[in-house]
């Protein structure tokens, strides 16, 4: 499934075998967008935290649902 995919403030179109669940731990291996997976190895230290942030529209693909990785560091702040 498709997913459009915010990561500190950009913008990442990813597809996902699994639906990520929300509060759920996303390990960076197993993200399949390349730009996205480099980001999370390299700067939130190998995980995400996964919070859902509904759907968006994008002309291209339609609506998407939309979700926020945070560093794990960040999630008592985020909310998940």
């Amino acid at each position: 499934m498709l997913f459009l995919v915010v990561c500190e403030g950009r913008e990442y179109y990813c597809h996902f075998d699994e639906i990520p669940c929300h509060g759920s731990i996303l390990d960076g291996r197993e993200i399949l967008n390349e730009s996205l997976k480099n980001r999370v190895l390299h700067e939130l230290d190998c995980v995400a935290g996964v919070k859902y942030c509904g759907a968006e529209w994008r002309p291209a693909y339609g609506e998407l649902p939309k979700i926020e990785l945070h560093p794990l560091r960040q999630l008592a702040f985020a909310g998940v």
